[in-house]
């Protein structure tokens, strides 16, 4: 192989790595979805789907719910719905709005399930009704 040619295959293979690094880059930092965009994948009250996520919590991480459920407490970072599921809000405002043992339709993401409390967690909360 003489010195042209393989300078320009170095050329080429370097563009290409740069190109997979950019393009693993934009992937890995890309911005979430936003919630109301999002699709939910269970529509439901809040213990028929803590009957369901029981079972492997592990699977419904990130994934995006639509919950109707009776306020238990409302707090400074969020809710908590039927004493179980407990709520973060994007816009906190909305808090003041809300009062106790009123029944609401709220859409998140689902961030985790503590088994020992047999509690939901979901951020980025928006009210549907």
């Amino acid at each position: 192989m003489n010195l042209k040619r393989r300078n320009k295959f170095l050329f080429f293979g370097f563009i290409v790595l740069l190109i997979i690094l950019f393009s693993t880059y934009a992937y890995i930092f890309r911005p979430p979805e936003k919630i109301e965009n999002s699709t939910a994948i269970f529509m439901g009250n809040t213990n028929d789907f803590l009957l369901k996520i029981a079972k492997k919590p592990n699977e419904w991480n990130t994934k995006t719910v639509q919950l109707t459920g009776r306020i238990s407490s409302i707090e400074d970072e969020g809710l908590l719905l039927d004493g179980n599921t407990f709520c973060q809000f994007k816009n906190k405002s909305l808090l003041t709005k809300l009062k106790k043992d009123q029944t609401i339709t709220i859409k998140g993401i689902i961030v985790g399930f503590d088994d020992l409390f047999n509690e939901l967690k979901l951020n980025q909360c928006i009210i549907i009704k």
